[in-house]
């Protein structure tokens, strides 16, 4: 099984390392959580699929180890008072996923299979506007399950065949 906070952590910290700068850090933040709200600008993330179903049956590896691919999408939307720094930041995370943060995300056993189109997710907050851009990305995990022989029933070592 893929370690879902050890991934979190990996895309999370990469992405934020290359967003801030040291005059202008990024936060990034999982959405739909209770505290108190980043500094502008900010990213917040939600995984939206943590296994989408894919078909197929699991390989199995010499050691027994059974495997199979795993995509898994998360939405990314990032937010200012100030439109061009809002565009500027969805852009520079979309550039990671492209390009920049591959290697990176690679090194840690994710591959980045898609991402998509930078929306605009503006919000009205009573008089004036939070600026809101944000895209989805696809990642591509490996599901391992380390499963025992005992666990599978075992298996026969030997058995004597009569003819009748």
């Amino acid at each position: 099984m893929f370690d879902m906070r050890d991934n979190e952590i990996t895309i999370v910290d990469g992405l934020k390392a290359y967003l801030s700068t040291e005059e202008k850090p990024c936060e990034l933040v999982r959405a739909n959580q209770t505290g108190p709200i980043p500094a502008y600008p900010y990213g917040a993330y939600t995984v939206t699929t943590p296994a989408q179903y894919r078909g197929g049956t699991f390989s199995i590896a010499e050691d027994g180890t059974r495997y199979k691919s795993v995509l898994q999408i998360w939405s990314f939307t990032f937010q200012s008072d100030d439109y061009d720094e809002c565009m500027n930041i969805a852009l520079r995370a979309y550039d990671w996923f492209q390009l920049a943060g591959l290697t990176y995300l690679n090194d840690h056993d994710i591959t980045v299979r898609g991402v998509g189109n930078i929306n605009n997710r503006d919000n009205l907050i009573t008089i004036e506007y939070e600026h809101r851009n944000g895209f989805d990305v696809t990642f591509g995990l490996l599901h391992t399950i380390g499963v025992t022989e005992e666990e599978l029933g075992g298996y026969i070592e030997k058995t004597n065949l009569k003819e009748e």
